[in-house]
């Protein structure tokens, strides 16, 4: 399990140096009790159809030592609860249900890794960002490689209003080389959210917000986000 779960955080880490063929997709799902489910999908199907960008990913991992044959055919969900030293405290519970799915094949060309948070409150999905963040390698596969700050990850709801702060870059890459060298490969990418509220939404704040009924989609370039051209944070305000 222990050599599994090494070779998910190499794959999905390794995965962030070649964004060009990257969507990332949010999804938050918040139940009439505050509770509900967030996931965030990253999908690297359009890189596995690229003779040239699957053949860079697949040296890099080469010459981490990490990477077999049969590593090129995986379907597997790794539980947080299960990796070496797991946050500890009351937020354990957190991580009971919390995981990492990936499914990797090489002849479908396909490559996706979903990451599965469920929580009591909204105040959950930033802890498990910021408390994974305090494990170098697993916060580096839970925050977007390290694109963005645990920030953009902070939700709250106020009754019948759901705040969101905005992504932003990270503090580490703000001035790091390594920034500009992750914008040359964006390319096209990108990030995409889908609000799923206890009822009809009444208005928002975000901006480029679709909303049909008691969802909203949001949609912006993922370079856009990381330059701070556009925003995905705001308020939506929905009836119960």
């Amino acid at each position: 399990m222990l050599l599994k779960n090494s070779l998910l955080v190499l794959l999905t880490t390794t995965l962030f140096t070649l964004t060009s063929c990257l969507d990332i997709v949010e999804d938050l799902l918040i139940k009439d009790d505050g509770s509900g489910t967030y996931t965030l999908t990253m999908d690297f199907g359009r890189m596995m159809s690229d003779p040239f960008m699957r053949e860079m990913m697949m040296s890099t991992l080469a010459e981490e030592g990490s990477l077999t044959a049969g590593d090129m055919e995986m379907d597997t969900t790794m539980y947080f609860d299960n990796m070496p030293a797991p946050p500890a405290g009351v937020y354990a519970n957190i991580w009971k249900e919390a995981n990492m799915h990936v499914t990797l094949s090489e002849k479908d060309s396909k490559l996706q890794s979903r990451i599965t948070i469920p929580f009591a409150q909204m105040s959950d999905i930033a802890y498990a960002f910021d408390a994974m963040g305090t494990d170098e390698d697993a916060g580096t596969m839970l925050s977007g490689g390290g694109i963005f700050s645990e920030a953009g990850f902070d939700f709250s709801l106020n009754g019948t209003e759901l705040q969101r702060n905005r992504f932003q870059m990270s503090e580490e890459l703000m001035d790091d080389e390594e920034a500009e060298f992750i914008k040359l490969f964006i390319g096209d990418a990108t990030f995409t959210t889908y609000y799923h509220l206890p009822g009809k939404v009444k208005s928002t704040s975000i901006a480029d917000a679709v909303v049909e009924g008691n969802e909203v989609t949001v949609i912006h370039n993922l370079l856009d986000l990381m330059e701070g051209n556009s925003s995905n944070g705001g308020s939506i305000k929905f009836r119960k």
